[in-house]
């Protein structure tokens, strides 16, 4: 039987509660804990790599703190220069070569102008040839009479040994070689060769600073002959002929070669 209120009013009748369900929690905790495996598995999966590729490349912090603190040890580091002693330097003479430049002449070309023997012959008769002035200057042209020489277009009167005494113009020819000289007779029959000038196929050219040679030889009738150092000279043929006087003969010289002498003057 309920027993009332005070007051008179009845006691209510107990009824245990039925426990309420928490529906919204569990659904927020399922959420959460898949959001946290998701994010686990990208982490790994994901940003960890990332982080471990650019690690490779990236200098960690702790170890650029610890390259900044070794920069600042270093530079604060005393500058003083050490105290101990230099070592002294060697007194003894070094032994290698100096390296003084050499003094030897330098082999630049020299610009003096060349020698080479001219191909024109002198217009002046050398001064050291004094019978030059009687005779005139020796030239080819002195002697285009050989050609009728040759062939015995010439004809004079022989000339006597006292009259062969003098000086000559001469030219000797020998094999492609032509060689203009003023040759002297004394009275001694010795004969001496001054040359002048000398063509070897391609023009005349200047000889008359060449030394004398001589031939210490003797007369015959009309006939000078005689040996020196360079050979041997026969002058066998003397004429005159319309005032001006010819001499033909040889020179053999000592190395074998031949040449004929042919003489002339006014």
């Amino acid at each position: 039987m309920q027993q009332p209120f005070p007051g008179g009013q009845p006691y209510p009748q107990y009824s245990p509660q039925q426990p309420k369900k928490n529906t919204g929690l569990i659904i927020g905790l399922s959420v959460g804990g898949a959001v946290l495996v998701i994010a686990v598995v990208v982490f790994f999966l994901v940003i960890l790599p990332m982080l471990q590729s650019n690690g490779k490349n990236t200098v960690p912090a702790a170890t650029t703190a610890a390259t900044e603190a070794a920069t600042e040890a270093v530079t604060e580091a005393p500058t003083e220069a050490p105290t101990e002693a230099p070592t002294e330097a060697p007194t003894e003479p070094p032994t290698d070569p100096p390296t003084k430049a050499p003094t030897a002449a330098p082999t630049k070309k020299p610009t003096e102008a060349p020698t080479k023997k001219p191909t024109e012959a002198p217009t002046k008769a050398p001064a050291k040839l004094p019978y030059a002035d009687s005779l005139g200057k020796v030239q080819a042209t002195d002697f285009a009479w050989i050609s009728d020489a040759m062939s015995g277009s010439i004809s004079g009167s022989f000339i006597s040994n006292d009259n062969l005494v003098g000086k000559w113009k001469g030219e000797f020819i020998y094999d492609g070689i032509w060689e203009l000289v003023y040759l002297t007779i004394d009275r001694n029959g010795k004969v001496t060769v001054q040359p002048y000038q000398i063509n070897y196929g391609d023009g005349w050219e200047d000889e008359s600073d060449s030394d004398p040679y001589t031939f210490s030889g003797s007369f015959d009738i009309n006939r000078v002959y005689g040996s020196g150092q360079y050979g041997s000279i026969d002058l066998y043929q003397f004429i005159e002929s319309g005032g001006t006087q010819y001499g033909v003969g040889s020179f053999s010289v000592s190395n074998g070669n031949q040449a004929q002498v042919y003489l002339v003057r006014p």
